[in-house]
């Protein structure tokens, strides 16, 4: 078995529904935008939203915010920073409604001269 894996989740990446038993919705598209948003976290700071001991007190306490991103990498804004952590959200109601809501407020992220953030990204409709 790989370490950080359960279930055929990398913990540090799944999101809360898919490691939260009490949880009664199941993976959707508020799944893809949560491990979206945590792949994006990890580039942008280097770290997984939740890494070590803090992966285990998620899954404890799954009310656990990650940090901001800011707070590992002085460069990222505070508008990266609610980008970012909105996609994290624990409650999948609380996330972007599509991931295409969710490209669009990365790119408006890309349009500001002064990010980091610099992507390319397209869906599989095109668009």
């Amino acid at each position: 078995e790989h370490s950080g894996e359960s279930d055929g989740h990398t913990i540090p990446y799944a999101a809360p529904e898919q490691v939260e038993s009490e949880l009664t919705i199941g993976p959707g598209e508020h799944t893809d935008i949560y491990q979206l948003g945590a792949t994006l976290y990890h580039l942008l700071t280097g770290d997984p939203p939740y890494k070590g001991p803090a992966t285990e007190s998620r899954i404890a306490n799954p009310n656990t915010e990650p940090p901001p991103p800011s707070e590992l990498r002085d460069e990222v804004s505070d508008e990266i920073d609610a980008v970012i952590l909105a996609a994290l959200e624990h409650d999948p109601d609380g996330r972007y409604e599509t991931v295409a809501e969710f490209r669009r407020a990365l790119q408006a992220l890309q349009a500001e001269r002064d990010s980091p953030l610099s992507l390319e990204i397209q869906l599989d409709d095109g668009t």
